[in-house]
């Protein structure tokens, strides 16, 4: 399997090589474990941000396959320290609900689900209970680039469904509710894959063995675009 980009593989599963027809999750819990870990980390200058782009890299096995343009590279890193200096540059709740949409639209879903910015705080409120350094609850107007990627991820791979307990998660707290990590898979609550799941994951799968590497660029351009870094 190849990735062209570190957004590629944040928020889209890698592309299924050969006849299998399942299209698969790159982010296990595990791996997102460790981005959590690295995420504590402090990002006051440029070399910080590269070294933090540098390992998430590392972390999702893609130190020999990185095929990402340098501008696209490059935005994830001054993104990272921009957002971490001034708040506002911080990805909006919005504008993930916005990158949602278009991926819905390029994946050409016939009913997508209509996520607002109250759905993604809430499922981000959630998430920051079990990934504080890489979701930062603190941060109420938004995520910086490499967690706004993940967050996106999960929400296109789940169908912009939320597992059951996320919004009694992110209202009551992490010791009043029942939700907890899934043990395969960066989901709150092991849950049956429902149709629309089903769904955009294989529309991921048609869609990059349908794609050229300039398409798949292209697109990723765009969500960056959507998400204002």
């Amino acid at each position: 399997m190849e990735s062209y980009s570190l957004l590629l593989l944040l928020f889209l599963p890698l592309a299924v090589v050969g006849s299998d027809p399942e299209p698969t999750n790159p982010i296990t819990l595990a791996k997102l474990r460790k981005i959590d870990d690295v995420s504590s980390s402090k990002v006051e200058t440029l070399e910080q941000a590269k070294e933090y782009v540098a390992r998430v890299i590392h972390i999702c096995g893609l130190d020999s396959s990185w095929r990402a343009t340098a501008d696209v590279r490059s935005r994830f890193e001054t993104g990272e320290l921009a957002a971490a200096r001034i708040t506002t540059r911080l990805v909006s709740d919005d504008s993930i609900a916005s990158a949602f949409g278009l991926l819905s639209q390029e994946l050409r879903i016939p009913t997508p689900p209509q996520i607002t910015a109250q759905d993604v705080g809430e499922y981000r409120l959630a998430l920051s209970w079990v990934f504080p350094h890489l979701m930062k609850s603190a941060e109420k107007q938004g995520l910086r680039p490499v967690a706004a990627g993940v967050l996106l991820h999960l929400l296109v791979f789940n169908g912009g469904h939320f597992p059951g307990g996320v919004k009694t998660l992110a209202r009551r707290g992490p010791n009043t509710s029942r939700v907890q990590p899934d043990t395969s898979t960066a989901q709150l609550l092991p849950a049956k894959a429902t149709a629309i799941e089903f769904e955009y994951q294989r529309a991921y799968s048609s869609y990059f063995r349908e794609r050229s590497p300039a398409e798949i660029d292209s697109l990723i351009g765009r969500v960056l675009d959507f998400l204002k870094f």
